[in-house]
């Protein structure tokens, strides 16, 4: 009887595991002077929520009165 709960248990751990990872939609806004000049849409396969948001993130940033916001869709 044990043997059937270890199994059930192990093969829920490797559901959970394997169901946080996905593939996320990173949206980015670029804007200038705050008038929206551009924005644009990047996939980022295969990782979970926490990564992919610090991949997303990575595309943030200003030149000038430049500037891009990305978030996490």
């Amino acid at each position: 009887m044990k043997t059937k709960w270890l199994g059930l248990v192990v093969i829920a751990v490797g559901m959970f595991a394997t169901s946080c990872q996905k593939n996320w939609t990173c949206e980015c806004i670029t804007t200038n002077n705050g008038s929206q000049v551009g924005s644009g849409t990047t996939t980022i396969e295969n990782m979970t929520k926490g990564d992919a948001k610090v991949e997303c993130d990575k595309g943030d940033g200003s030149l000038g009165s430049l500037s891009t916001d990305c978030s996490l869709k």
